[in-house]
């Protein structure tokens, strides 16, 4: 490289990764770009670089306080520092100027590895095609709430503001809002190419369903959606135990798409005589739920509803409990009030019609109300009891001949899903860094219209 480490350098090292980057991003890929870059102008000018493309930059602080940086350092580069065989490290005797108004910051709240990706993740959502191509980005320093608001949704003509739960009834609700405020776009459904065990999963899609990411919203309309009385802000819980059984039974039973494989790995079927013990493999996922929670909480499925809610943050005025049918009621009542209709909740997600009843004892419901005790703090969840020992529930050599094959079905779902993400990224890839080329090489004058990818 031609580039030391002067601050001049480390200037241009950052302007030619932005533009490496923004390649990348007009291309229709997300970018991320893990660089040490000290100085506040040369941050702002890779944003700038962006946005004169129209192309989303969001700015992620890592927090780390400089002691933890210290200890973990495996190549020994502080030592070096302090004993002056080494100069220049960012921090420490070269300046590093902190972001003021980061989009994400990471690492202050000693948060888990897990929590830090969910955090960035939530704000690297993207808003449907139909969307202006100008994101109204809000910065964490005007909306202080964003880091908890990832999930949030909302439906602007219903001004409804909702924070779907997974297994929670959230296809449910979802398909609800977008059928009544006429946002529900079926004509996507047969263009999409992510993996899908149900068309009516494609609800959540964006561009499908229509609806809005509120932190995809500029101030003004967020602080509106959060503190007028206009606006309904609701969100819905559902028992743990029987939230984490039908997440199992998705995630880990079925192997749904985008279940983790360490998920996988740590709950392997439990077998008698060549069949699936369901009562023992459901009882080894609440083990290994207990004792090693990090593994399952990048997906989720799996994490406490008062994790995805924070129902101490946003001022919700309903709350709707799957258990009690009349709570829902209300809520249909009031979306179908404010869109003068008269849809009802549809039923998605029926699994495989094994009760949480016939598979639970009181050992493993133990474990499983130990992980997700927070729930029953934050929601007051009344806890439930099981029997001491309960018959095995075991498949029949069909069944789980059946439930295999099912498996291998979704399996060969994810694989033409990658290979037609594959061929067709690589295409449109190719072909959008052209462009770029040519655009950058006649100054504007070609292809100045940059093109937006949806999937």
């Amino acid at each position: 490289s031609d580039l030391g480490y002067s601050d001049d350098d480390r200037t241009e090292n950052i302007r030619r990764m932005a533009e490496v980057a923004c390649l990348f991003a007009d291309s229709g890929t997300v970018a991320i770009v893990p660089i040490i870059s000290p100085f506040i102008a040369s941050r702002e000018h890779a944003r700038k670089i962006h946005e004169q493309r129209q192309l989303r930059f969001i700015e992620v602080h890592v927090a780390t306080p400089i002691d933890e940086c210290e200890r973990r350092d495996t190549k020994g580069l502080y030592a070096k520092v302090r004993s002056g065989q080494l100069t220049g490290l960012s921090g420490v005797d070269s300046p590093y100027e902190a972001p003021i108004s980061p989009d994400v910051t990471v690492g202050l709240a000693k948060e888990s590895l897990q929590e830090s990706v969910a955090m960035i993740w939530q704000n690297c959502w993207l808003k449907p095609a139909c969307e202006s191509r100008f994101l109204a980005m809000t910065s964490e320093k005007v909306f202080p709430l964003k880091p908890y608001a990832g999930f949030i949704l909302v439906a602007p003509s219903l001004k409804i503001m909702y924070c779907p739960t997974t297994k929670v009834a959230c296809s449910s609700i979802k398909m609800l809002l977008a059928k009544a405020s006429g946002s529900y776009d079926q004509s996507r459904l047969d263009r999409l190419i992510s993996p899908h065990m149900a068309r009516s999963q494609t609800i959540h899609e964006l561009g499908v369903s229509g609806l809005t990411k509120l932190i995809d919203m500029k101030a003004k309309q967020i602080d509106e959606i959060l503190h007028s009385p206009d606006w309904l802000r609701v969100y819905a819980t559902r028992d743990p135990l029987s939230r984490a059984y039908s997440a199992w039974e998705n995630r880990i039973f079925s192997r749904a798409p985008g279940t983790p494989d360490n998920a996988i790995e740590l709950c392997k079927d439990q077998i008698v005589d060549g069949r699936i013990n369901i009562t023992e493999s459901f009882a080894l996922f609440a083990k290994m739920l207990s004792e090693q929670t990090n593994e399952f909480m990048e997906d989720h499925h799996f994490l406490p509803q008062s994790h995805i809610v924070h129902a101490d943050k946003f001022n919700y005025n309903m709350v709707a409990r799957v258990e009690q049918p009349t709570e829902m009621q209300v809520l249909v009542d009031e979306v179908n009030r404010r869109a003068n209709t008269s849809l009802s909740l549809e039923r998605h997600n029926v699994g495989f019609g094994i009760k949480l009843d016939q598979v639970c004892d009181q050992h493993t419901a133990n474990r499983l109300q130990a992980v997700y005790q927070m729930d029953y703090e934050s929601f007051k969840f009344e806890t439930r009891t099981f029997p001491a020992t309960i018959e095995p529930l075991i498949l029949s050599a069909t069944e789980t001949a059946m439930l295999r094959g099912f498996r291998a079905s979704i399996e060969r779902l994810q694989a033409v899903s990658f290979t037609a993400r594959s061929l067709t990224g690589f295409r449109f890839g190719w072909r959008q860094i052209y462009k770029s080329i040519v655009r950058k090489a006649t100054f504007g004058k070609k292809y100045n219209d940059p093109q937006n990818l949806f999937w």
